[in-house]
């Protein structure tokens, strides 16, 4: 099988808090680095067949990729779905559970939410990242 780069996001957003920063991007440039996946030619496939293929089974089409998000911020439903869906692009959303809150609008944490301003994730987790 040959390398699949999988793109690891946590948040996307123009507004982010300062212990957030530098692992956000604003919109315009997640939407820049959608358009180059595309033109690059490479097929975005859902973190699971990359998973299946490694234990043996099915191989994945030639040049693919894997999209994931981190920790489940808001930004996810309001700004991230929206823009794989509108290019039918399949994701991982990896969401922090302690954060999950019952809401009237989303149960998703802002990220200016998170408890105590600590930061999340950036360990090793399920799909081989670390």
């Amino acid at each position: 099988m040959s390398v699949v780069p999988v793109f690891l996001y946590h948040a996307v957003s123009d507004d982010s808090p300062p212990w957030l920063a530098e692992f956000t991007v604003s919109p315009g440039t997640f939407v820049e680095h959608l358009d180059m996946i595309a033109d690059s030619g490479l097929r975005v496939i859902p973190l699971r067949r990359l998973v299946a293929a490694l234990l043996g089974g099915p191989s994945v089409p030639a040049r693919s990729a894997v999209l994931t998000f981190d920790d489940g911020y808001a930004d996810f439903a309001s700004t991230v779905a929206p823009l794989l869906a509108a290019r039918g692009l399949p994701s991982t959303l990896y969401v922090t559970t302690g954060a999950l809150r019952p809401s009237d609008t989303t149960p998703f944490p802002s990220a200016a939410s998170a408890p105590g301003g600590a930061r999340t994730g950036g360990g090793a987790g399920r799909g081989g990242r670390g």
